[in-house]
């Protein structure tokens, strides 16, 4: 565990124990917001586009063909336009689609081709009022939607392009260019804030919001607001870069990069990455929804982000619903695994090193919750956390020491087949320090558990700071009250009667529990003699 989570708790403990106070029921109900991800992979093959359309449903380009998003998954749409699709983008009203150098869109009739060049590629589509802007490996087209007639602008791959006023923006692999729309000379541009001066270079994003210049390049990102730059990096928040695409709308843009999604709500920047966000981190596309809902296309499937308004007492009872679905185990709240990765109806729950300590954790919070608001479950919740952390005391046979875990006796696979004393003296050999000492797990006397021994101080932590706690703020009968002393004064004899340690099962003190003078100033526990002495008085102040 780690010195800050011991540090916090504490100080916890610190001020917990000082008088209490009678907080009444909480009228705080702000709304935050709050993003939650939906992940589609149902098609075969590589994501390559996504476009929505006006009812909020995503069409999707697939090498295996083309794909619209119901409430829970992407089912296959209608037949293609005969070539296969890099770019989707709908204008409000039609579905245009390029590939290649094919271009098509698709209207109640059904799909009309056209075709470029056979040495163009077009790369992106984009659409600005009733004009067309096409990226192509030769070029940028700014085109009318009806007949496709209008300009060309310059001769170079185009990596990203955008519309602001009057101006067109086009990013490529040396420069960031603009010219009128109207046609005419390309200019250079050089960009600088009060801190920098760029030349951007591999300009792979470029988004307007009507407003609001966005731009992603190898330096980092940017927005123009039609007078003035601002640049970021990863000094100024910015999470990544390597970008690929980008979308901004009311002042806030979405990054796609090769790495994951980065989102800027005016304010600060978020990123957007790995199992729980995205399918797969390499974004080839997003799209933005009218309810602002980001829908992005990876080659391993499509995201759907979106964000609602939340308070912390609806998120909150939304963890412990989870909590109650796969996380109690005896009366302890503890870390479930998955026998395949994702699939939620495949967890079990597992025992660790730390059960009483996160299970303490878990209680606290219980018993600030009752303290703000009064709830009886808050309550119940934290009366079952003392009931299994009093139990971890009791189970052993020496008064005031708390086992790590507790399990059934006839738990599979049993612990101490894998932590066998061949494991112990490898352990020892590999870390001095390591506590040699078999069972680990020892049964108790009535044999129905295995304990978990070898206790530290941070599960010391969390016991004494949950107990100052729920003494405070969830005990309320003389009996309830008299129930958390007793068993803090068997602790706390414990530790001062065998020299501010504590006694493992061997007679010997263990690894980490030892606040001893001796052990604090000695060669082994000095680097953490501050830490271990802070513990050792907070829970004397207990």
């Amino acid at each position: 565990m780690t010195r800050f989570l011991v540090m916090f708790i504490l100080a916890g403990i610190l001020v917990t124990t000082s008088s209490a106070r009678d907080f009444g029921p909480s009228s705080v109900n702000q709304s935050f917001q709050q993003q939650s991800a939906s992940r589609f992979t149902q098609p075969e093959g590589d994501i390559l586009s996504v476009a929505v359309i006006p009812d909020g449903r995503a069409i999707v380009a697939a090498i295996s063909g083309l794909f619209i998003s119901s409430a829970d998954r992407l089912g296959p749409w209608e037949e293609g336009p005969g070539f296969e699709i890099t770019v989707l983008e709908h204008d409000g009203e039609t579905l245009w689609a390029g590939g290649g150098h094919q271009l098509a869109k698709r209207d109640q009739g059904g799909w009309d081709n056209f075709n470029l060049a056979e040495e163009i590629r077009i790369d992106d589509i984009r659409f600005f009022g009733d004009k067309i802007g096409i990226g192509t490996n030769q070029g940028f087209c700014f085109l009318d939607k009806e007949t496709l007639d209008g300009i060309i602008i310059g001769d170079q791959p185009i990596r990203a392009f955008t519309v602001l006023g009057d101006w067109i923006y086009l990013g490529t692999d040396d420069h960031l260019l603009r010219a009128t729309t109207k046609g005419g000379s390309l200019e250079e541009l050089i960009i600088s804030d009060d801190k920098y001066s760029w030349s951007p270079t591999q300009v792979t994003a470029l988004a307007s919001d009507g407003s609001h210049l966005w731009m992603g390049c190898k330096e980092g990102a940017a927005v123009f607001d039609g007078t003035q730059w601002k640049i970021f990096t990863g000094e100024e928040g910015l999470p990544y870069d390597h970008f690929t695409c980008a979308e901004a709308r009311d002042g806030k843009v979405w990054f796609g990069t090769e790495w994951g999604a980065v989102y800027f709500n005016g304010d600060e920047w978020s990123y957007r990455a790995g199992d729980r966000w995205l399918p797969d981190d390499h974004v080839n596309d997003l799209s933005i929804a009218p309810d602002g809902t980001v829908w992005i296309a990876t080659p391993g499937g499509v995201s759907k982000i979106q964000t609602e308004d939340k308070t912390l007492a609806e998120k909150a009872k939304e963890y412990e619903e989870i909590i109650d679905q796969r996380h109690w185990r005896m009366d302890y709240v503890v870390r479930c695994k998955f026998h395949e990765k994702g699939n939620l109806d495949t967890h079990w729950i597992n025992h660790t090193d730390n059960d009483g300590l996160y299970s303490a954790m878990y209680g606290a919070s219980q018993a600030f919750r009752h303290a703000a608001t009064k709830d009886p479950e808050a309550k119940e919740r934290a009366k079952r956390i003392f009931k299994g952390l009093l139990f971890l005391e009791q189970v052993t046979p020496m008064s005031g020491f708390p086992a790590r875990s507790v399990i059934p006796a006839d738990w599979e696979p049993n612990p101490n087949t894998q932590l066998t004393p061949e494991v112990n003296r490898k352990m020892k050999e590999e870390d001095p320090l390591w506590k040699e000492i078999f069972p680990r797990w020892p049964t108790s006397e009535d044999g129905k558990y295995l304990w978990k021994c070898d206790t530290s101080s941070d599960e010391i932590c969390g016991h004494y700071f949950f107990y100052a706690l729920y003494y405070d703020f969830v005990a309320e009968t003389d009996e309830e009250k008299a129930e958390v002393r007793d068993l803090v004064r068997r602790m706390t004899d414990h530790i001062v009667d065998h020299g501010y340690r504590l006694i493992d099962y061997d007679g010997e003190p263990t690894r980490w529990a030892n606040w001893s003078p001796e052990y604090v100033n000695g060669p082994d526990g000095w680097a953490d003699r501050g830490i271990q002495s802070v513990e050792i008085l907070s829970f004397l102040n207990v």
